[in-house]
């Protein structure tokens, strides 16, 4: 899977709550897989105010929703096919040390 940003590989890195999230070793976006977001954002929020935007979603293609979430100052995206979250800035999830490449 590459990063939507800088289209670079992502690297599977285990987060310090035990969460296995895909980061991009390049610009620190980070891609979570349905259910991961609530380890790390555990505030309720909804998909339904994200509207469709024109990027593809990068693990199964699908289409994706854009949108704000409280507390991060990028837009997130949403797949709607496999429920995965990208995010550009997401400083709240903690990683052990920074990914590189």
């Amino acid at each position: 899977m590459n990063c939507l940003e800088c289209q670079t590989p992502l690297k599977e890195v285990l987060t310090r709550r035990g969460v296995l999230i895909d980061v991009c070793p390049q610009c620190q976006a980070k891609w979570l897989d349905k259910g991961e977001i609530h380890y790390f954002y555990p505030q309720q929020f909804s998909t339904g105010l994200f509207a469709p935007c024109d990027h593809k979603c990068p693990k199964c293609d699908g289409r994706m929703t854009q949108g704000k979430m409280k507390g991060i100052s990028s837009s997130v995206l949403h797949c709607l096919s496999c429920q995965g979250f990208w995010l550009k800035e997401a400083s709240f999830i903690e990683i052990p040390k920074t990914v590189s490449s």
